[in-house]
């Protein structure tokens, strides 16, 4: 018995020498500690972490779900106004950003950090437009929501 106890510890020993060496020489190698075993009447717990979800912080945008439908729809020379959200982020508030907007239509909010926006104008030309808002997180600048859509606008009814 005493001898396998003596091969063992020379293994050990061994083994944390070549350690020793590769760490001293620059290498980078995945380092293995050999700790006695807990005793069986201790079963080992679990370790839970707390993984940030794939690509950290979502924001989401959504169209204000009361006038959802109509987004999509406006005619010329009648207002068109409608409501985005913004949920998720790290809660420091938004800034809002666009592009793709008609001349005749611009993007409103309450303040440059509120999470919530307001497309609205009075379309002056028929067509379809392209649409895309942003909203970036003040406290990730690696999160960004994005919303796209295309408004058709209807020539004004005579």
């Amino acid at each position: 018995m005493k001898r396998i106890v003596a091969i063992a510890l020379i293994a050990f020993m061994a083994v944390l020498a070549v350690q020793t060496v590769a760490h001293a020489q620059g290498e980078r190698k995945p380092v293995r500690v050999l700790r006695p075993s807990k005793p069986a009447a201790e079963p080992a717990q679990p370790q839970l972490r707390r993984v940030p979800p794939a690509g950290g912080v979502v924001v989401k945008i959504q169209p204000d779900p009361k006038t959802a439908e109509e987004i999509e729809f406006a005619r010329v020379g009648e207002e068109y106004r409608h409501a985005f959200f913004v949920s998720g982020g790290t809660g420091n508030g938004f800034i809002w950003d666009h592009d793709l907007l008609p001349v005749d239509l611009k993007l409103t909010m309450d303040s440059r950090i509120s999470g919530k926006v307001y497309i609205e104008g009075y379309p002056e030309q028929a067509g379809e437009y392209d649409i895309r808002i942003r909203a970036k997180d003040v406290g990730d600048a690696a999160a960004v929501g994005e919303y796209s859509y295309t408004l058709s606008v209807a020539p004004h009814l005579q």
